[in-house]
């Protein structure tokens, strides 16, 4: 069986990019002799929980000790008193983890680190590097760890060791960064803040369909907006597919797809990140990516302006950066409809 999450950070900024990643697991359930289309996807699903089996290297809220990781929904993560290090931390570990032979042994070789720049994590999470780094502020040779000195390897070796005894084998970490200016393209386009985001999280689910539903793929999203109905969306997306609905409600809607020799359960819910491990995960790698370009952002702008306060990019405070900049854009060579977000 196949368990997978989707989930976003920076949906509501002024500043900065919408980042939108899915995290995918193999588990012992994938080798049930229980056909796919057999499995009865009535309620809320338990086989979403991961903290449970991966417990010896993971934890759920702090204290973070004991070399374990924290898979958490990412703006509880972030409000630690050592939030951005954690995520950085646990982002690092799993993409390394990833990276590494897909079983291996509790005693291989430690594998090399999946990226000592931001460059090289973004293509090693899928993402094509050259639209992000069209931004002038976003650095490609921005060396990983960005906000910790301590070594990953351990975490990673640790993680790779509690994985393979558990009998899970983490198969997909994605991202899809959308930037200031890509996002504004978008808008023109669609005239919708809306359909940015679920364009992009549909096409996450689509890759996991047709990568994954053989095996009988869960998939566990936050809902969209607050959207109670993805019928429409679904069928869209997979024309030729049947799709039944389980149900459309304000706590969650669920779905089952079934093809040709493929079977998915797909679940919008509400604070999605507290009830699938991988949507939290997917939660972490956005809300570290969208860190990491914030961090270059702001040392960008504070480089050329250094009375500049950072800002996180946010409604109330990004108002008050862009007034703080506004004057400075002429100078400093920055064109508004670049820097700042349509919607």
């Amino acid at each position: 069986m196949i368990v997978a999450g989707i989930d976003e950070a920076g949906y509501g900024p002024l500043l900065g990019p919408l980042v939108i990643s899915a995290a995918a697991f193999r588990t012992p359930a994938a080798k049930s002799a229980t056909p796919a289309t057999a499995l009865p996807p009535t309620s809320l699903p338990a086989d979403a929980d991961l903290w449970t089996p991966l417990s010896a290297a993971i934890t759920r809220k702090p204290p973070v000790a004991g070399g374990k990781l924290i898979v958490a929904d990412s703006k509880i993560v972030h409000a630690l008193a050592n939030g951005p290090t954690l995520l950085e931390h646990t982002v690092l570990a799993f993409t390394q983890t990833l990276c590494r032979n897909s079983s291996p042994s509790p005693d291989s070789p430690p594998g090399p680190p999946a990226a000592d720049t931001l460059q090289q994590l973004l293509l090693s999470l899928g993402q094509v590097p050259e639209p992000v780094f069209a931004q002038p502020w976003y650095q490609a040779d921005g060396a990983l760890p960005r906000f910790s000195s301590a070594a990953i390897g351990p975490s990673a070796n640790f993680l790779a060791r509690t994985l393979y005894s558990a009998d899970i084998t983490p198969v997909a970490l994605r991202t899809r960064v959308i930037t200031e200016q890509e996002f504004n393209r978008l808008i023109g386009i669609t005239n919708n803040k809306a359909s940015v985001l679920i364009g992009a999280t549909f096409a996450h689910l689509a890759h996991l369909y047709h990568q994954f539903a053989a095996e009988n793929l869960l998939v566990i999203i936050d809902k969209q907006g607050g959207r109670d109905h993805y019928l429409d969306l679904l069928l869209e997306t997979f024309p030729q597919e049947h799709i039944k609905v389980l149900a459309e409600s304000n706590p969650w809607s669920g779905y089952v797809i079934t093809g040709t020799q493929r079977h998915a359960r797909i679940y919008f819910l509400a604070k999605a990140e507290s009830a699938g491990f991988a949507t939290a995960l997917a939660s972490m790698v956005c809300k570290y990516l969208r860190e990491v370009l914030m961090n270059d952002l702001n040392h960008w702008f504070q480089r050329r302006i250094p009375s500049l306060a950072a800002t996180a990019g946010y409604y109330q405070d990004g108002q008050r950066w862009l007034r703080d900049v506004r004057d400075h854009l002429p100078r400093i060579g920055v064109d508004p409809a670049q820097l700042l977000r349509l919607r």
